[in-house]
């Protein structure tokens, strides 16, 4: 591995690390770069299994911090998983992603920030019909769960499109920009 392939991995590494952990920050519902974070590693690890391993492990570690610290008034006693229906979309996404992003384009970019937040709104929501007890678990109450979903939605979508735009733009700008030669590599590449 090159010395700026190193680097770039270091930087997925890293934007999808912090990614995934801005749930911490107390972020507006829904407005997170989690879904654009899931699309980048799948489109730039090279070993696919971290596009995967490292968002889900990454998601437990903030669940356990979250949901037995932060959130623990709202629980009886210790949970170890949060919302299996989030682990569930991300599995999905990260599918999706290393199908639709084998090439990054602008489409492929457009179109995969799209449909992953269409998948975790349908996945998240079809979960929570089937888990909260205030939907009934039949048609009216999926359509219910959807209807609920509706206004996160809308932030999902934005928030995944608008990070998608500035992680893909700086990652292919940084992989198309010239490597950086001293005037003495240039000078002895001339003769």
């Amino acid at each position: 591995m090159n010395k700026r392939n190193n680097i770039f991995f270091w930087v997925v590494l890293a934007v999808v690390s912090v990614g995934m952990l801005t749930r911490l920050f107390g972020l507006p519902s829904n407005v997170s770069p989690m879904l654009a974070v899931i699309l980048f590693g799948a489109a730039y690890f090279s070993r696919k299994s971290w596009s995967i391993a490292l968002p889900i492990a990454l998601y437990f570690l903030v669940d356990l911090y979250l949901n037995n610290v932060v959130y623990a008034q709202y629980f009886d006693g210790f949970q170890i998983i949060g919302s299996t229906g989030v682990y569930i979309a991300i599995i999905a996404i990260v599918g999706l992603a290393i199908f639709m992003l084998r090439k990054v384009s602008i489409a492929s970019v457009f179109i995969s920030s799209l449909a992953a937040a269409v998948v975790f709104f349908l996945v998240t929501n079809f979960h929570s019909m089937l888990t909260m007890p205030e939907y009934t678990k039949d048609l009216s109450g999926l359509m219910n769960s959807y209807t609920a979903g509706i206004p996160f939605f809308r932030a999902t979508l934005v928030s995944t499109l608008i990070y998608s735009t500035v992680l893909f733009t700086s990652a292919e700008l940084f992989l198309k920009r010239p490597s950086l030669q001293s005037k003495a590599e240039v000078l002895d590449a001339n003769i």
